[in-house]
């Protein structure tokens, strides 16, 4: 999940934003973590 994570926080895009907003929110973060 790592490796599937780093990427998309590299590339700037629609990921990125959703990546900042999860990151604010430890919950959310694992969420993302799970959906990326």
């Amino acid at each position: 999940m790592l490796k599937r994570y780093k990427p998309a926080h590299a590339n700037p895009g629609p990921n990125h934003r959703k990546t900042v907003s999860s990151a604010q929110s430890p919950a959310k973060k694992a969420k993302g973590v799970s959906f990326l």
